[in-house]
């Protein structure tokens, strides 16, 4: 679950975004550890090196701008992290991770991307509604995902 600290800086994080990407809707995701190998690997792709940390928690921004699906992580400065073109999005489904809290698991969004000569990779979100104070885990994973369909334009 979220902390004092993740709220702060997804408010930091969540005014940087927008000021980057004015009018465009936000979502706030937290990477599992298969998510981050993922968006590790993009990011090498992108930038030769690898920032986002393999270990700990990986609370993110999203935004889908011009056929990319954009994800922004840390705060003052944000920075991006990956980005993905919609078009290699094959399909939007859900899955669990087992958590040590009240509830046994965690829902997750699944979002399948085409990896060119090799199988397809999977990434794994844990999905978060913020209301400008704090994060809030969204639990109708159903609706996200017809939700996530749309805005990557499955």
């Amino acid at each position: 679950m979220p902390t004092k600290a993740h709220d702060e800086e997804a408010i930091a994080r969540d005014a940087e975004v927008a000021d980057m990407h004015p009018g465009v809707e936000r979502h706030h995701v937290r990477a599992t550890f298969p998510a981050r190998i993922v968006l590790r690997a993009v990011e090498k792709e992108e930038t030769g090196h690898r920032e986002l940390p393999v270990v700990g928690e990986s609370y993110l921004t999203a935004v889908v701008v011009d056929g990319s699906l954009i994800f922004y992580a840390g705060v003052a400065p944000t920075w991006r992290v990956a980005s993905i073109e919609t078009s290699r999005v094959t399909g939007i489904t859900t899955a669990t991770e087992p958590v040590i809290e009240p509830e046994v698991f965690a829902p997750l969004l699944r979002i399948t991307l085409a990896e060119p000569g090799a199988d397809d990779l999977d990434l794994d979100l844990e999905l978060w509604d913020f209301d400008g104070v704090a994060l809030h885990r969204v639990l109708d994973i159903a609706t996200a995902t017809s939700q996530w369909g749309a805005l990557l334009g499955l």
